[in-house]
């Protein structure tokens, strides 16, 4: 794993060589590599991330004959402080420990070629009785097919008896079936002419009352006064006697029309038009002039001023407005129609090393589209702030880097950063 922003501080312990120096801030690169001369000396090692406190990651040992190697290769390397009778020891039960697990292990290799073996008679006395079963089965089967043909036979005679059987019966009902049917031929003959007589004597009752009905429906007619009807004195024709005034003609309070006695503009309530027809299609013509400036519906007018609604619709097509909006905590961002993107929030920098530069990468809220944006930073009056300089490093759409930057009084500083650009 790559540990960004972080240096390697090498601390003399017990110097072999007079005037040896420390040696500290050396950087380690994007990728994770690093490269320092050292000479012959006692080292104690620590990472410094920044943010954090320094970690001690143990002491190394340089001698002027020591092959070049990584940072691990010397801290693995035992110095001869730490070679004592107790490691001795333990590097003893470990070859110990060794020896006893190899006897176990040739233990267990005998024993599975005895499982094996095993196995292997367990196989053969499994197969020697699948044959013995196999035999078994052989002469059931053979036993089976003789008792099969001796039941086939005896199976025939019974069908044979059966057949007989059920013929007799068959006879014996077919007759019991033509003596059912001569009785019911009988009762229905009956029925029939019990039907018919009834028949005859509703058709006579029907008659008389038919004729009864139409005796009284003569005399009502005779009954209405009819000199106040409409008589049809033509096939297609229908006239009234007296006079009738159709222009009072209502139906529920309201006034009844006809071709003849049609409705005005005014009745209707619309603009008075004529209709004419241009190309096959109607075409409604307003007789007189009419003022549309002045039509009104409600009280209010239908047309108004358009000769400035041009200029309105491109000041709302121009206007700007916000697109979408986050707010959490001390951070918060904003995008706009045009694509203007403007987000802040507030980080604490560790700048903890006096006359050295501190980089620090801050993540953006919201990714930008471009690199064409602006930061800005704000102090809190938090810490060592009047003695920290910053300044904006590399930009990228996802983030850019923040340098730090003091002369004296190093410490954590809490700071607001804002991005603004597209």
């Amino acid at each position: 794993m790559i540990i960004f922003n972080s240096r390697l501080y090498f601390d003399i312990k017990r110097p072999s060589v007079i005037g040896c120096p420390t040696i500290g801030g050396h950087f380690i690169a994007d990728n994770g590599s690093y490269t320092m001369n050292v000479l012959p000396c006692d080292y104690e090692v620590k990472l410094i991330i920044n943010g954090f406190p320094p970690k001690k990651l143990g002491t190394i040992q340089v001698f002027s004959d020591s092959a070049d190697g990584s940072l691990n290769d010397f801290l693995l390397n035992p110095s001869e402080s730490e070679i004592t009778p107790e490691i001795l020891q333990q590097v003893i039960d470990a070859r110990n420990h060794a020896n006893k697990s190899a006897e176990k292990a040739a233990d267990s290799e005998q024993n599975s070629k005895t499982s094996e073996t095993n196995a292997k008679i367990s196989e053969t006395n499994a197969k020697n009785i699948a044959n013995s079963v196999e035999n078994l089965v052989a002469n059931a089967s053979n036993s089976a097919q003789s008792a099969s043909e001796s039941a086939t036979i005896a199976n025939n005679a019974i069908a044979s008896a059966k057949s007989h059987s059920d013929s007799a019966k068959s006879y014996a009902d077919s007759a019991s079936s033509s003596a059912t049917a001569s009785h019911n031929s009988a009762q229905q003959s009956s029925n029939s002419a019990n039907s018919a007589s009834s028949s005859e004597r509703n058709a006579k009752t029907s008659e008389q009352n038919a004729a009864k009905s139409a005796d009284d429906a003569k005399n009502a007619a005779l009954s209405v006064d009819t000199t106040n009807f409409i008589q049809k004195t033509g096939e297609d024709n229908q006239s009234i006697n007296g006079s009738l005034d159709v222009e009072k003609l209502t139906e529920q309070g309201q006034r009844v029309y006809s071709p003849n006695n049609k409705p005005t503009a005014d009745d209707a309530g619309s603009v008075p038009a004529t209709k004419e027809v241009v190309n096959n299609s109607p075409n409604y013509v307003v007789g007189a002039h009419v003022d549309i400036a002045k039509l009104t519906v409600g009280g209010k007018s239908v047309i108004t001023d358009v000769s400035n609604l041009q200029n309105q619709i491109n000041q709302l097509n121009n206007r700007i407005y916000i697109v979408e909006s986050y707010v959490n905590g001390n951070s918060w961002y904003n995008v706009y129609s045009n694509g203007f993107i403007e987000q802040s929030s507030i980080i604490s920098i560790n700048t903890n090393e006096v006359r050295l530069v501190i980089s620090t990468v801050i993540n953006l809220l919201k990714p930008m589209h471009t690199q064409n944006y602006g930061v800005s930073i704000d102090l809190y009056s938090d810490g060592p702030w009047g003695w920290i300089r910053f300044a904006c490093g590399e930009m990228y759409n996802h983030n850019f880097r923040l340098i730090s930057y003091t002369e004296a009084n190093p410490g954590m500083t809490l700071i607001r950063w804002t991005v603004r650009g597209y």
